[in-house]
């Protein structure tokens, strides 16, 4: 099983491999992925598709980890 991308059989049009591994990673240390994110979280939100009534986190989860003592 492979996990991940695989760089090296890249065949879309986009360039080598390598050229998509820096661009990817170029977009990624300069801030490029998380603004394309707020863009999109911005358009789903106008769209009405984003409910934050229910906070961050569904009602069914629960921690993996228990809680510090005292806590709670």
């Amino acid at each position: 099983m492979r996990t991940g991308v695989q760089w090296r059989p890249w065949r879309n049009g986009s360039g080598s491999w390598k050229t998509v591994y820096e661009r990817l990673r170029l977009w990624s240390g300069d801030g490029t992925w998380e603004l394309l994110l707020r863009q999109v979280q911005a358009a789903a939100d106008v769209a009405g598709e984003i409910d934050m009534g229910h906070g961050t986190c569904p009602e069914w989860w629960t921690p993996l980890t228990p809680a510090p003592a005292g806590a709670g």
